[in-house]
């Protein structure tokens, strides 16, 4: 509806939707039980890959508007990835290429010698700003970059209004700047007296934060070493590396390398793709043939 509007478009005139999304938030639009997917073997009842009318899912539109669902790849690798990969055109290439898709949930793809490899990793939600002691999502206030000069750090927030709290990408960034300036050794606990350390007179780094901030980035590189190691390939190897999410269009890379995020080999290599499951969600609208491309893709 608010895109209706905001094209000046009534919303009975719409002939055809694409929805893109995980395997359980496609599971829960479907109304198709999730139940399989929190118990092992955790398999999914369906992966979709089909089009259905617009009135089974109580959509405002005419009720028999084509909605298409993109295949998903397995339980935990949902149409998101389906529909990233399809943006993030590595599947295209003879090159290999990698594909981190950085969110509560991580999901990496590896494309190499025609094989694609996928897993997904539990992050858990501190590159969002949850579970932070003072951690918040980016929203006006928000401490989004940090970096260290001269010994003391500057802060920028979102908006540039005072600071209100931390998001993920200003999480990333203080953890680098603090090991930058020797406030963290290389286990991430504080080098000083104190347990915490004040970003802003209203906004303080906790030694839990940084915990938090460890756990999220160990999946992640965890996951991304399962998927070399079982290919075969080292990052040098790699043609390029994109990253994609809502948190991975604000991530600075040097920070990110500097905590052990991504390997500091592929920096130069990496694109930001934004919200590149949108994006493959737009082409399939765009170019039907995509839709089978697509599914041989997931398969």
């Amino acid at each position: 509806e608010q895109m209706c509007r905001a094209a000046g478009r009534d919303i009975r005139e719409l002939d055809g939707l694409a929805i893109t999304g995980n395997t359980a938030m496609l599971h829960l639009l479907t109304g198709t039980d999730p139940a399989p997917l929190a118990a092992a073997p955790f398999q999914a009842r369906e992966l979709f890959g089909k089009t259905v009318p617009a009135g089974a899912l109580e959509l405002p539109c005419p009720p028999d508007t084509p909605v298409y669902l993109p295949r998903c790849v397995s339980a935990f690798v949902g149409g998101d990835i389906t529909t990233a990969l399809l943006a993030s055109g590595i599947c295209g290439q003879r090159a290999s290429a990698l594909l981190m898709d950085i969110g509560t949930n991580g999901e990496i793809a590896l494309w190499h010698k025609g094989e694609l490899l996928c897993c997904s990793t539990a992050a858990g939600p501190a590159f969002e700003g949850a579970g932070l002691s003072q951690g918040m999502q980016g929203a006006p206030g928000a401490i989004d970059h940090v970096c260290a000069a001269d010994g003391a750090l500057l802060v920028h927030t979102i908006g540039d209004r005072p600071a209100v709290g931390i998001c993920g990408s200003g999480a990333i960034d203080a953890v680098a700047a603090l090991l930058a300036m020797g406030a963290l050794d290389e286990t991430g606990c504080f080098t000083g007296e104190e347990d915490e350390y004040p970003l802003t007179e209203q906004v303080r780094f906790t030694q839990q934060d940084i915990r938090q901030i460890q756990l999220a980035k160990s999946a992640i590189r965890a996951g991304t070493e399962a998927l070399l190691h079982r290919a075969g390939v080292s990052p040098e190897e790699l043609s390029q590396a994109a990253v994609a999410g809502g948190f991975g269009s604000y991530v600075d890379l040097g920070s990110a390398a500097a905590i052990g995020l991504v390997h500091r080999e592929l920096v130069e290599r990496c694109r930001v793709l934004g919200n590149a499951a949108l994006a493959g969600a737009a082409m399939l609208l765009r170019r039907g043939a995509l839709a089978e491309e697509s599914e041989a893709l997931a398969r």
